[in-house]
């Protein structure tokens, strides 16, 4: 909340910590809640509750954490879930036609073999194929249809990353422009970068601020990727679940523009726009 409505100064802390009882509810205080209820869970629901976003939000709210923020970022993901599971089932007929694609599952897998937080839940080469039974999941020996849903919680949550989980990309510059105001790292006591760090960051920034494509594309335009289906499997149901997709974003924009419309009428510390999930001004971070 601090690093994207308020200020990052003494006053900005200040309400924040104003803020927080509010936001919070008391059952969040309480010992147990959604940790207690994942201590007994198999292998499978605890990798999905790291894949699956919604089930991570859902948690959160288990545990008295249901803020504004993350409600829209609840939507978002909806959208971005039902987006891939159109597509896949476009490409896919059946779970099991998609169990059967080699690519597919080799990609699932080395993706949750290569993340820190999926890798400890995940068989390693040589380790067998009890698909989670034990205490790790072999994802090829999934049945089917926790297979496909782990596929597509998993593409889901990438497109978060790239879009919403970085909303900065494309427009970087703003946070290294000047390490008087936002420094990556600062020596031990100070209150501000050194001209290490501005340089560091100005590096890096040279890298990475490029324009990406619009997450929310008017059709025909250059941020649409339809283009991309063209004489693949599935043409027809991937470019029907892509105009789909495309019209939910236009639906979700609408109603955040809704939301920080009305932001002057709602009570501290609900009182603000939120734009770090609008559709309409997120990036697609290609070079992520």
């Amino acid at each position: 909340m601090v690093s994207r409505t308020l200020a990052f100064t003494g006053e900005g802390l200040q309400l924040a910590w104003d803020a927080a009882p509010a936001l919070v509810c008391a059952a969040a205080m309480q010992p147990g809640g959604a940790a207690a209820e994942l201590s007994g869970a198999s292998p499978f629901e605890r990798l999905m509750h790291i894949v699956d976003r919604e089930r991570y939000l859902e948690a959160r709210r288990a545990g008295g954490v249901d803020t504004p923020y993350e409600r829209q970022a609840g939507r978002l993901y909806r959208v971005f879930k039902a987006y891939v599971e159109a597509s896949l089932r476009a490409v896919y007929p059946t779970a099991a036609s998609l169990a059967a694609d080699a690519e597919m599952t080799g990609f699932a897998e080395g993706l949750l073999r290569s993340l820190s937080t999926t890798a400890p839940l995940v068989a390693q080469p040589g380790a067998g194929s009890a698909g989670g039974t034990h205490e790790v999941v072999a994802v090829r020996g999934l049945p089917p249809p926790q297979l496909a849903e782990l596929c597509t919680c998993l593409i889901a949550t990438v497109c978060e990353r790239v879009t919403a989980g970085h909303e900065q990309a494309g427009h970087l510059a703003v946070y290294a422009k000047d390490v008087r105001f936002c420094a990556w790292r600062w020596p031990v006591g100070e209150a501000r970068g050194n001209k290490q760090s501005a340089i560091t960051q100005a590096i890096l920034t040279s890298f990475t601020f490029m324009p990406m494509p619009k997450l929310l594309a008017a059709p025909g335009s250059e941020d649409d990727w339809s283009h991309l289906f063209g004489g693949v499997a599935g043409e027809e149901g991937l470019r029907a679940s892509y105009a789909d997709f495309q019209r939910e974003l236009r639906a979700l924009a609408d109603d955040f523009d809704a939301y920080n419309a009305a932001a002057p009428t709602r009570p501290f510390p609900d009182g603000w726009g939120l734009w770090t999930n609008h559709p309409a001004l997120l990036e697609v971070s290609v070079n992520l």
